[in-house]
């Protein structure tokens, strides 16, 4: 792709039967039922806070729109589904679920890390695996990802191309605020934009540093640098665990 708005617009066309019927799903029509009524005015302050901190990602979002045939507002819907839910007072803890492993010898020995994706009803039958390719002089860096349809990587299981990966384990905050940061934004920005590269250190800091709408549990796991950590946020909040040699199994 030679921009994101590019990207998405080639996701929303090899993907637009998938998003269709996602978005054609009672979980998403219900999300958009809230957008487009009582829940209209926090909408708006999500997409504005959003897309001024996160410009080329609200192009991206614009071009899946396009691709799909899809209103504008129902494809940032599916991107800011965390915090649409929590605005809604919907609570389903049957999500996400993750293990770090160690060998007994050490990282030299062998690590691993494992998650499921477990978000509930037809959604589970209708992901889809996202590579973006920066062409020649492109603004962005290559990355990958599972897809929710319509949807940014960045929200489930997302690489880069310098051995870093993340996934994400839904959390239930009693507090969300209309005027901060989505998770899905915040986290795709961490692992594929400029500090993506730099390390696990910071991509923490990026996620960290940010103000948060929700909140989650996110998973880091450096390959080069074998690292392997775990932060916890909720709008201002964080804590930050490192699983080391000595964790072992986490």
């Amino acid at each position: 792709a030679s921009s994101l708005y590019d990207a998405g617009l080639q996701q929303g066309r090899l993907a637009s039967s998938r998003i269709h019927t996602w978005m054609a799903a009672p979980e998403m029509r219900s999300v958009v039922a809230f957008v487009q009524g009582k829940g209209s005015e926090a909408f708006a302050e999500l997409k504005r806070k959003n897309g001024e901190e996160f410009p080329e990602l609200a192009e991206e979002v614009r071009g899946i729109a396009q691709g799909a045939d899809l209103d504008l507002d129902s494809v940032w819907a599916a991107s800011l589904l965390p915090e649409l839910e929590a605005l809604m007072n919907v609570v389903d803890t049957d999500h996400c679920s993750d293990i770090y492993a160690v060998s007994e010898g050490g990282f030299a020995d062998g690590f691993t890390h494992g998650h499921n994706e477990d978000w509930q009803g037809i959604v589970n039958k209708l992901f889809y695996f996202v590579k973006i390719t920066a062409t020649s002089g492109a603004n962005f860096s290559s990355c990958a990802g599972l897809a929710y349809p319509g949807a940014l990587i960045g929200w489930a299981p997302t690489w880069n191309e310098h051995g870093l990966y993340l996934t994400q384990n839904s959390l239930f905050p009693r507090g969300v605020r209309s005027n901060g940061l989505a998770g899905t934004f915040v986290q795709r920005d961490a692992i594929c934009g400029p500090r993506g590269r730099m390390g696990i250190d910071e991509i923490v800091d990026s996620i960290t540093s940010k103000p948060w709408s929700y909140g989650a549990s996110i998973n880091l796991i450096d390959m080069h640098a074998r690292r392997f950590a775990n932060i916890e946020v909720s709008e201002d909040k964080h804590v930050v665990y490192e699983v080391t040699e000595a964790t072992g199994n986490y």
